[in-house]
């Protein structure tokens, strides 16, 4: 069993309703839906953790593109998570925007891993293959992100992979909704 990067340009319908199930289920009201991220996988750029039974084997570049989805790494799992409902399925997604006023630069609009993934490494080398993709592929030298300051495993997670406190922003999505404020550079 293996698990997997993957950079989707195009969300198969399959792929956008699990992905819909999965960030409903795990960011509840701050979660996108379809609307949101088909358009980020075209303008954007969306990653997903993807479980395989198999090595997954890249294809040819403009195979790849044809197909809406690049393989950027792979990884063998060396146990089968309890819980693993499904094989060959979506457990992640990493969502990023490029900014306009900087091409170089880069906001982390979503991140989230299923809970059977959690405290196994597999979310650090998610972020770290996508960061490296984004440096490499598209030239991103910085990446920012907001995150709530009542999620201390979220905030520890950020800053044990590199990220530092810009700032913290009260009332940034309304009234007592602040948001601490995250920067990384590449």
């Amino acid at each position: 069993m293996w698990i997997g990067v993957v950079e989707n340009f195009h969300l198969s319908n399959k792929k956008l309703s699990a992905l819909e199930t999965l960030e409903s289920r795990l960011m509840g009201e701050s979660g996108i839906n379809s609307y949101t991220l088909q358009p980020l996988a075209h303008y954007g750029r969306l990653f997903t953790l993807e479980v395989f039974t198999e090595a997954p084997a890249a294809p040819p570049e403009d195979e790849e593109r044809a197909a809406g989805r690049r393989m950027i790494g792979a990884f063998p799992l060396e146990d089968k998570p309890q819980g693993l409902a499904r094989e060959e399925a979506v457990y992640g997604a990493a969502e990023f925007m490029r900014s306009f006023e900087n091409n170089s630069h880069a906001h982390l609009f979503g991140f989230y891993i299923d809970e059977i993934f959690r405290s196994r490494g597999a979310a650090s080398m998610f972020i770290k293959l996508c960061e490296r993709r984004l440096a490499d592929a598209y030239s991103i030298a910085s990446i920012d992100l907001s995150v709530s300051e009542d999620n201390p495993r979220a905030v520890s997670f950020y800053l044990k992979n590199g990220y530092g406190t810009q700032k913290t922003v009260p009332d940034y999505y309304g009234p007592g909704r602040g948001r601490l404020l995250m920067f990384k550079t590449l």
